[in-house]
């Protein structure tokens, strides 16, 4: 992968960090991008199950201060010969 630059001024000086979550009971989880448009759901508010999940990466600008957000790795991708 090449390496990536601030999507506002074009400055490779970027710093890799996380957007946390926090889940119930206090514990702390990582921001995640859905694939597709959102789809309501009458208990779980979204769903989100069988659909192409993905952690966010969080990249700093130590040059303006613009926070780069890019699709990272997959989450529970599927198993070799799986549909998606």
């Amino acid at each position: 992968m090449s390496e990536r630059k601030c999507a506002a001024c074009g400055s490779a000086d970027l710093e890799f960090g996380f957007l946390p979550e926090l889940l119930h009971g206090g514990g702390v989880g990582m921001t995640t991008w859905v694939s597709g448009p959102p789809q309501r759901s009458a208990w779980t508010g979204l769903k989100v199950t069988h659909r192409p999940r993905y952690y966010v990466e969080a990249h700093g600008c130590r040059a303006c201060g613009f926070l780069n957000l890019y699709v990272g790795l997959p989450i529970n991708p599927p198993a070799s010969g799986q549909p998606t």
